[in-house]
């Protein structure tokens, strides 16, 4: 008897076309959400670093601010961040921008890189 299964290579490849689709367009979506969510992340990590590093309230109430000073690795590591964080974000944001063909999506990502460098700006001029 004739078997009714194919051994063509062909056949195996109709399997893995939705799965690439599928991923292909879940990584689409990451993209979009994270180059819409990226300020609100430059402002968490950065928040966070001068919360922890640069308090000085903290160390105003403890009368430690003659003792305390942060270190020059502290303020190294705190631009390198920043700076780390402005260029995915702005990677990101020009992938998208060109990735779409809508005039308002291109207004919507320039304004958020816009954002992203008053963000960052004003993180590196409050220390």
């Amino acid at each position: 008897m004739m078997s009714n299964y194919s051994t063509n290579v062909s056949d195996c490849s109709l399997v893995e076309l939705p799965q690439k689709h599928k991923i292909k367009k879940m990584k689409s979506i990451l993209l979009k959400s994270l180059s819409i969510i990226s300020p609100v992340i430059i402002l968490a990590v950065l928040g966070i670093m001068q919360g922890v590093w640069f308090d000085v309230e903290e160390y105003i109430e403890r009368g430690d601010t003659d003792v305390f000073h942060p270190s020059l690795i502290q303020y190294l590591l705190y631009y390198l961040v920043s700076i780390v964080l402005f260029v995915l974000s702005w990677l990101l944001l020009k992938h998208e921008y060109k990735k779409t063909s809508s005039a308002f999506l291109r207004v919507v990502y320039s304004i958020i890189l816009v954002l992203d460098i008053g963000i960052i700006l004003m993180c590196f001029l409050a220390l």
